[in-house]
């Protein structure tokens, strides 16, 4: 079975502040490690790619896995966004989403199940969907 995982520094716990999570800011160096530890991945940096946080998932993955997701935009909750500060809210079908939900909809149009966790404090629990 082969697993891609997707990590959202905003929701990395310890992680609270923009400084932490803006490339060059003082607090950054510090949440990258937080980051990885919460993980325990290889994280990949770059330009913005067309398919965002999970660039790189194919149907060859039987699942994915996002940690760290955060609240939606206009949500209550730490750094709460929805992929863009300039973004007051996303929706699919009219029906307000997150980036976990928007990820898990491209994952699951590949054939793959998504696996929420290390959510956000207003996300509790583990959810798991398939299309």
């Amino acid at each position: 079975m082969r697993v891609f995982i997707s990590v959202d520094m905003e929701g990395v716990a310890g992680v609270a502040t923009f400084d932490q999570v803006i490339r060059g800011g003082s607090g950054y160096p510090r949440a990258q490690e937080l980051m990885t530890a919460d993980s325990r991945a290889r994280v990949l940096f770059g330009a913005p790619r067309p398919s965002c946080m999970v660039q790189g998932i194919s149907a060859a993955d039987s699942l994915a896995v996002f940690v760290g997701y955060h609240a939606a935009a206009g949500s209550p909750g730490v750094l709460a966004h929805t992929f863009s500060s300039n973004f007051t809210e996303l929706c699919v079908n009219g029906a307000p989403m997150t980036e976990a939900e928007v990820n898990g909809l491209y994952a699951s149009s590949l054939g793959a199940w998504y696996y929420l966790a290390a959510l956000a404090s207003q996300q509790l629990g583990a959810l798991i969907h398939r299309r």
